[in-house]
């Protein structure tokens, strides 16, 4: 049996190593007011992007900030009662290579003009970031330019992996996780931010986002214009009815939808989009004259001063890129408007 000063004795080495586990890992109430930092800082780093970093209105659940005052622009054109007559949609190709002021003058010289297009904004995610906007509104102008390749059955690229994993997408989809409900997303906060601070100089008013430089004529580029093999995976069914969509809305609402095949360098490329290029005419046919397909794919455009790389044209290519498609809307504008009137 244990003796009283036994007990006694062992209470002061129970009482050191209590302390010592205590000094290891702190107690309950250390735990808690830690916590609490933590939850302090999140929540008021979120305060201070929102409030001091960014401007009003704007959301940083957008994968980039660029897309995110686009948004906002449009909100703001649209709570007037008018949105943009002219609205542009797609991927890097239509960011970067078409200006949509210049554009909206093939409807006179006070319409309004404005992308939504950025990177990686293919048709397997256009659904998505895009169609949302036109599924209660449609401007007098949609023009889709896209790299088609996404238009088949081909895994998403990176960048569209990225766009559908950002919180304003998930949050669409229901799909947010518990801290973006909370709102405590700070790292993605701080991320944007440094975007933010970092400034946006060239993008434009009307959403375009020019890409400086030019790459002179080299081998590469000499290589990159070589024929090329033609694609043989077919057309994804779920990705076209996208563009299907996009065809009877514009349609049946009396407006225009210009189908817009970008410029590439690649002389050799010009038929291994043949099955799209067709599939695009027949469905232009189908809605004429709510619809066209303007086709600037052609060799008369492998010029290298046009271009930054072998898919994208710089800020010259931009322009000339830009008075094509316009000079072909007004003649699309024209057809429709001497077409007869849809049934009532």
């Amino acid at each position: 049996m244990m003796s009283h000063s036994s007990i006694s004795s062992s209470e002061p080495l129970a009482k050191r190593g209590w302390e010592r586990v205590q000094w290891r890992v702190g107690r309950p109430r250390d735990w808690w007011l830690a916590l609490l930092m933590v939850a302090a800082v999140v929540a008021g780093t979120e305060v201070f992007v929102r409030v001091v970093v960014l401007p009003p209105g704007i959301d940083p659940g957008y994968w980039r900030p660029a897309q995110a005052l686009r948004v906002q622009r449009l909100e703001q054109m649209r709570a007037t009662g008018r949105g943009p007559d002219l609205l542009l949609i797609g991927d890097s190709t239509a960011e970067h290579g078409l200006i949509p002021s210049e554009l909206a003058r093939a409807l006179g010289p006070d319409a309004t003009g404005l992308s939504l297009a950025t990177d990686a904004n293919g048709i397997g995610v256009l659904p998505y970031t895009t169609e949302p906007f036109l599924r209660d509104w449609a401007p007098e102008v949609t023009v889709f330019c896209n790299g088609w390749g996404p238009t088949r059955r081909v895994p998403l690229t990176s960048g569209a992996t990225s766009i559908m994993g950002s919180p304003v997408i998930r949050r669409q989809l229901g799909q947010q996780r518990l801290l973006e409900r909370a709102g405590l997303q700070m790292m993605r906060f701080l991320e944007f931010a440094g975007f933010w601070m970092q400034g946006l100089p060239d993008l434009q008013p009307d959403g375009f986002l020019p890409l400086a430089g030019m790459k002179t004529p080299s081998e590469e580029l000499a290589r990159l214009a070589t024929v090329v093999p033609a694609e043989s995976i077919p057309i994804d069914p779920e990705r076209w009815a996208t563009v299907e969509r996009l065809a009877a809305l514009t349609a049946g609402r009396g407006r225009l939808l210009a189908l817009v095949i970008p410029p590439r360098i690649m002389r050799g490329m010009n038929d291994d989009d043949a099955d799209v290029k067709e599939a695009l005419r027949a469905l232009a046919a189908r809605f004429a004259p709510h619809a066209v397909v303007i086709d600037l794919h052609h060799p008369s455009w492998s010029k290298y001063e046009y271009y930054l790389d072998e898919s994208h044209v710089n800020v010259d290519g931009a322009a000339v890129f830009t008075a094509a498609v316009r000079d072909e809307l007004a003649a699309a504008l024209a057809r429709r408007a001497a077409a007869p009137p849809l049934p009532q």
